[in-house]
């Protein structure tokens, strides 16, 4: 009888020892090859990556301002605070314009973890462009509203286009639809340098009143945007008469 509970107790024993040995491979099985990071339970929601809290000198919110980034444009916007980049890690450069303002460019690097992006906040101040003065030009079919700097061309007889020019590829020319094919769409000779120094026009634009079409083409460089908002606030002003 002793003999048979000494040999319950040994084998007890050896069953507790295989037992520990076990839990301790278990235990260094899963801290070796599981990741590093606990198991994360994710939620469904969509994180921005970027939120931008765009203020003035003053500290005022700026509000319908522009966000321009790389592939993914969306933004949206709440009294000045500007989210996007939802779940979408990588690296961007991203522009931010309002007209009045001198636009803000930047990059930005959106990291992941398991589940969700991690998101970022940039505080930026945008500063005022001083106050522009202007000048008029009236015809009897145009009324156009532009800057000082700018000098105005034409039309003549051998050229049917208005011409109001800062630099060479720094223009706006305005025509009639009738007369678009005394005007060339670039050309074959212009090299990929001259189109990104605005020798070509980036834009093409168009009004049309009461039966009258005007084509209007905006000439920037590349990246020039305060050229192009410019350009753009001319284009805004003209009225066909």
């Amino acid at each position: 009888m002793i003999t048979f509970i000494s040999n319950m107790r040994n084998k007890w024993k050896f069953g507790l020892a295989a037992l520990i040995i076990l839990v301790v491979v278990c235990a260094w099985l899963i801290f070796e090859f599981l990741p590093n990071n606990p198991v994360a339970i994710c939620t469904m929601e969509a994180r921005a990556g970027l939120v931008i809290n765009l203020r003035d000198e003053s500290g005022n919110p700026v509000e319908g301002a522009t966000i321009i980034t790389e592939q993914v444009p969306f933004f949206e916007e709440h009294k000045g605070v500007y989210g996007g980049l939802y779940e979408a890690d990588g690296k961007y450069k991203f522009t931010v314009q309002k007209y009045g303002f001198f636009p803000y460019a930047g990059t930005i690097e959106i990291k992941k973890n398991n589940c969700h992006v991690i998101g970022q906040t940039l505080n930026i101040i945008l500063k005022k462009i001083n106050e522009l003065s202007f000048e008029t030009y009236s015809s009897d079919e145009l009324f156009i509203k532009y800057p000082e700097c700018y000098s105005v061309y034409g039309p003549t007889t051998s050229s049917h286009y208005l011409i109001l020019e800062k630099a060479d590829n720094k223009k706006i020319k305005i025509f009639q639809m009738k007369d678009l094919a005394d005007e060339v769409w670039g050309g074959e000779e212009c090299t990929p340098q001259e189109y990104i120094d605005g020798r070509m026009p980036k834009e093409r634009l168009n009004i049309d009143s009461d039966g009258k079409k005007y084509e209007v083409w905006l000439y920037y460089g590349k990246n020039d945007i305060e050229t192009q908002q410019e350009l753009r606030g001319i284009f805004n002003s003209i009225i066909i008469k």
